[in-house]
């Protein structure tokens, strides 16, 4: 009656792959009442546990359950049997009950094993193998009847697909359960690679070991599989080839072993939830229509059916990508309106729900691209609003042209991006392209878009006159538009509202500027558009340094942080838009590394979003930093970056004012003729219109004249030029203009009026924490600096910028780097990360405290220790202590 071979241990057929990492865990715990094994199929639970048995010589009593063991009587049956092998008394005892005829129940069955299992000289381990096959209540009660009673000499081994019936709690609070889960059971890189090496003596080059370890995702009988096909190559030379060889016999594996055994209700989930890239029990609940959604969740998890747990609060998960990749091309030929259907529902529930990426994606796969294209037109702005600019861009360019051309609302926003970017010429061009086809395409819209499209194209149009030049944007006629667009519409005419205001900063009136982002703000920040507060926070931060006030540019930009903040969007790529201006503060007092974490920063985002502007303004700002080190050849890359941007970009104004950074660069490395060729073809001359384009090619034009020794036409354009820039509140600028006026009025041997200039410029700098205008000229300012910082009763930040400037009271300038007790100099931020570790702080806390990458933490950690000759973090905060740094 009994089958015999249910109660051998199972032999390994073949070498196995040595896993300590496992057999150690289970070995610490042997001891323990209940060792529970879990995972999907195929993924090495018995080859485990054999190998443990033999590896620990363990006592086993083996019992290999199947769907017919779902009967309490013939369950205790093979359980008695099995253990009439373990003690003679136990034989005898067990034979009385094998013999007779009724029905064995666990009440009475399970008290007799425990009498007399205490009474075995030696430790016993039954092991279940497949136990996820038993169903029945009654056997899990007897077997937890087993488990609360056991004798400490009795260890139960339970191998399964799915979690434990019953509740571990107990057994885990006083230590009495080892397990291993589906995620330890999964093959790591090193793992995969002993396999194809040792067992199928298969050659595989480090990179397809880790392809097929993301492929495969750890799970053993996939690599299995793969490897029946490579056993017979020696060497692999076509992965990909052969894992699609591989496939069909992994999905057949999979379908067959693990789908078509579920229930038909689970396999309507599965086959739903499968097509998902990521779900949740309410996006369950949607595309398979089951009301109980949740507890099918719960049971796919429990019975291990190859779901991944992608957060904390596990709330998401995924399926085993060759699962889910099954299913999809093998077994979804029942679902109700097919995949369309769940890829369109899956589309709408993630979108408004605010799970964007997720909704465009399924919207895109449910290959209709008109729905598609729709969803793009109600949600796509919502990217752009959140400078998410790469995903806006990619999920537009997915739009075949044929449809976009029948969608006028997603080319106007792709309009908006090309006139952002500066895209002059493409903009101009799907202008006129809508303008054709509009009496046909706008048709397609209901009362409240068209008007939108109408309102967006008048727009567009406008402002399209004024960006090839945008000194003469008409701000009242802007205004006036804008005033008319539909109230749907406030977020994207707050931001135009700013951006046009920008037309001030560039004819260089700050002063109004000013005055009209004042006016501004509260359309702003009622419109609820974060974008137009981002932007908005950054031409204010502009302004207010442009008129000198870094102090107060420096809280403008915190605030916009604290704002983000508070509305839990301090990993938001808005916050890279705050990094420039910051940047820039930094610079201007000094503080080199934090200038230069910022900048990076913003280039990294305005390479992203194609954002010229920002990419020439970062690049010029690193090529300055460059300079500051010594680094000429990173500055003139940086040059080149911002040549290439303009070019492409073709806007005569924005080449003009990239051209004059680039001769600045160059000057400053000391290229004269690059400088002059520059001058030359130029031609300025004082009685243009003012512009911060203006002032900025005047400084360059003053800068090359002190260089060339033409001090008398430096000191002339430079007075002419101050006086402009006091007349619109350029008060940097002034600043710079000051400081090569000293120069300038140096070199002509007019001291005393050099002198009077210097202390003011020094004056006025003090409030704000200027350094770096005087480092970048301090060759040139030297003499007269030195003299006012002999007397520093008059001006004490004139010792300050004086030390800045590496300069000693006796007027004799210090090489390299100022030395203190033998050690290079520790920067602000530097000492700034020394503070935070001595606080205890780890690299990650330390970089979400400066809000910068842990590999700058890390690449100032380096500097930091080789500075102070430490090799650890310990002996680097002694050593910083021992200098009184810290």
């Amino acid at each position: 009656m009994l089958i015999g071979t249910k109660l051998i241990v199972p032999p390994i057929k073949s070498k196995v792959v040595a896993r300590p990492r496992l057999i150690n865990h289970l070995s610490e715990g042997k001891e323990s009442r209940l060792i529970v094994i879990s995972g999907m199929a195929g993924c090495g639970k018995t080859s485990l546990v054999c190998e443990w048995a033999r590896h620990d010589d363990l006592p086993v009593v083996w019992y290999s359950l199947d769907e017919n063991d779902n009967d309490i009587d013939l369950f205790l049956r093979y359980l008695l049997t099995a253990l009439c092998n373990v003690d003679k008394v136990l034989a005898a005892v067990a034979k009385t009950f094998l013999q007779e005829q009724t029905r064995l129940s666990g009440t009475e069955t399970i008290p007799l094993l425990v009498k007399h299992l205490i009474d075995v000289p030696h430790d016993v381990y039954i092991v279940f193998d497949d136990y996820h096959v038993i169903s029945l209540e009654e056997i899990h009660q007897a077997l937890k009847h087993l488990l609360d009673y056991a004798p400490p000499n009795l260890h139960i081994v339970l191998v399964s697909r799915y979690s434990v019936p019953f509740s571990l709690s107990h057994f885990r609070v006083h230590g009495q359960v080892v397990e291993i889960s589906a995620s330890d059971m999964k093959f790591t890189e090193k793992e995969t690679e002993q396999f194809f090496r040792e067992i199928l003596h298969v050659t595989l080059s480090l990179g397809q070991i880790q392809e097929l370890a993301r492929r495969m995702e750890g799970w053993v009988g996939g690599l299995q599989l793969f490897g029946l096909a490579a056993k017979k190559k020696k060497i692999v030379s076509d992965l990909t080839g052969l894992l699609s060889k591989t496939y069909d016999g992994i999905a057949d594996y999979l379908i067959d072993e693990v789908i078509s055994s579920q229930p038909e209700k689970m396999q309507i989930f599965l086959q739903a939830t499968a097509l998902l890239s990521r779900f949740n029990a309410d996006l369950a609940r949607e595309v398979t229509g089951l009301s109980d959604a949740r507890q099918m969740l719960d049971q796919a998890i429990r019975k291990n059916l190859f779901l991944n747990v992608l957060d904390r609060e596990k709330k998401w998960y995924r399926y085993h990508n060759l699962f889910a990749k099954a299913m999809r091309e093998k077994h979804v030929s029942s679902l109700v309106g097919g995949k369309k259907e769940v890829y369109r529902i899956a589309a709408r529930w993630c979108a408004q729900n605010g799970y964007l990426e997720d909704a465009f994606r399924h919207a895109f796969s449910s290959d209709d691209f008109e729905f598609a294209a729709s969803m793009l037109e109600d949600y796509l702005m919502v990217l752009y609003d959140r400078y998410e600019i790469a995903s806006f861009r990619r999920w537009l360019s997915k739009v075949p042209y044929r449809i976009l051309t029948q969608h006028p609302l997603l080319r106007l926003y792709e309009c908006r991006f090309r006139l952002e970017s500066v895209r002059l010429a493409e903009a101009v061009a799907i202008v006129a392209d809508i303008e054709s086809r509009k009496q046909e395409t706008f048709k397609r819209y209901e009362q409240a878009k068209r008007k939108r499209c109408k309102d967006l194209l008048l727009l567009s149009r406008h402002i399209l006159r004024y960006w090839t030049d945008v000194t003469n944007i008409n701000v009242e006629e802007v205004e006036e538009i804008l005033n008319h667009m539909s109230p749907e519409d406030k977020g994207f005419s707050a931001i135009v509202r700013v951006m046009s205001l920008s037309s001030h900063i560039h004819r260089g009136n700050m002063r109004l500027a000013g005055e009209a982002l004042r006016d501004v703000s509260s359309a702003v920040f009622s419109s609820g558009n974060l974008l137009a507060k981002m932007i908005w926070f950054q031409t204010v931060a502009k302004t207010e340094m442009f008129q000198g006030r870094l102090s107060q540019a420096e809280a403008v930009v915190r605030e916009g942080f604290l704002f983000l903040d508070r509305s839990n969007l301090s990993g938001s790529p808005l916050r890279p838009m705050l990094h420039l201006a910051m940047a820039w503060i930094c610079y201007m007092r000094n503080d080199l590394a934090r200038a230069m974490e910022y900048a990076l920063t913003t280039l990294k985002y305005a390479e992203q979003t194609r954002f010229v502007y920002e990419i020439n303004d970062g690049n010029y700002l690193l090529a300055l930093i460059y300079l500051a080190g010594g680094e000429t050849e990173k500055a003139e890359q940086c040059a080149r970056r911002m040549q290439w941007a303009a070019r492409e970009i073709g806007q005569p104004s924005f080449l003009a004012l990239t051209d004059a950074y680039v001769a600045y660069i160059f000057l400053a490395k000391g290229d004269l003729k690059w400088a002059q060729r520059w001058a030359e073809q130029r031609g300025l001359v004082m009685d243009e219109s003012f512009s911060f384009h203006f002032v900025v090619e005047c400084t360059v034009q003053g800068e090359l004249f002190c260089h060339q020794g033409r001090y008398e036409e430096a000191v002339h354009m430079l007075q002419v030029l101050r006086s402009r820039c006091m007349e619109h509140n350029m008060l940097e600028m002034t600043l710079y203009i000051d400081i090569l006026s000293v120069a300038a009025l140096y070199g002509l041997g007019e001291h005393l009026r050099a002198k009077i200039v210097l202390e003011l410029a020094i004056s006025f700098s003090e409030s704000e924490g200027y350094l770096r205008p005087f480092i970048d000229h301090a060759e040139a300012i030297s003499p007269v600096l030195t003299e006012i910082a002999s007397t520093s009763h008059k001006s004490s930040y004139a010792v300050t910028i004086a030390k800045a400037c590496a300069i000693s009271r006796g007027g004799a300038a210090m090489t390299g780097r100022q030395r203190k007790s033998g050690v290079e100099e520790i920067t602000p931020r530097e000492k700034e990360i020394l503070e935070l570790m001595a606080a205890g702080l780890r690299n990650k806390e330390i970089a979400d405290t400066l809000f910068v990458s842990p590999l700058t933490i890390k690449t100032h950690s380096k500097n930091l220790f080789r500075k102070l000759a430490a090799k650890t973090r310990i002996q680097a905060i002694q050593r910083a202590k021992d200098l009184k740094i810290l």
